[in-house]
């Protein structure tokens, strides 16, 4: 009887575990920490970004010219001792509340003695926008994964 009911125990926490749901996506701008990394995530219209980028810092993927949705996205990796990490590989997917995914790879950029990373996306005015972000350091395999979600109001 002990062990039949150390069993029922068991299984109910193993059903309660599974029917926990996954923490919710971080709301963008912020930070996630996860795994050995912490990622922040900033969202600043393009045009304004822009203004304040040298040209080696433009990112690469922009939507097309004088586009209102225009937004610059940029992404700075730390690590687990506050160290920032310059030389990972980080993609983008923007999944919008309506449309299609779009996935970058953020190019890297230095803008004076900051390196991050950045893309440009068209953002509509709409709540909702999901961007997954894959890091993948030097060395290691596995991507570790980090979501934000951006409503943009403005």
């Amino acid at each position: 009887m002990n062990q039949l009911r150390s069993l029922l125990m068991l299984s109910l926490l193993a059903l309660l575990a599974a029917c926990t749901p996954a923490p919710p996506a971080v709301r963008a701008p912020g930070s996630v920490r996860g795994g050995d990394l912490v990622v922040h995530l900033g969202i600043v219209p393009a045009a304004i970004a822009r203004e304040r980028m040298t040209a080696d810092a433009t990112p690469q993927h922009q939507p097309p010219s004088g586009s209102t949705d225009a937004h610059h996205l940029v992404v700075a990796v730390f690590d687990a001792n506050g160290a920032r990490i310059e030389d990972a590989t980080v993609a983008i997917t923007h999944r919008p509340p309506r449309g299609a995914p779009i996935r970058h790879a953020m190019a890297p950029m230095r803008t004076g003695d900051v390196s991050s990373f950045g893309a440009e996306f068209a953002i509509s005015r709409d709540a909702g926008h999901r961007f997954d972000i894959a890091v993948t350091r030097p060395g290691r395999k596995a991507e570790q994964h980090f979501t934000f979600v951006y409503d943009n109001l403005h």
